[in-house]
């Protein structure tokens, strides 16, 4: 396997950052998003 291009994305609605190498956590690429919060009312959800 070859990875072509390597992004992180710690906003949704922004733009990509270019990374040269990354180090891979627990969670994924240190510095995308981790969770995502959803104003639906009556109730909050979190993912």
């Amino acid at each position: 396997m070859r990875i072509a291009d390597l992004f992180i994305y710690p906003l949704k609605s922004a733009r990509g950052i270019a990374l040269p190498s990354s180090e891979i956590d627990a969670f994924g690429l240190p510095g995308d998003r981790r969770a995502i919060i959803c104003l639906s009312p009556p109730m909050v959800r979190w993912s």
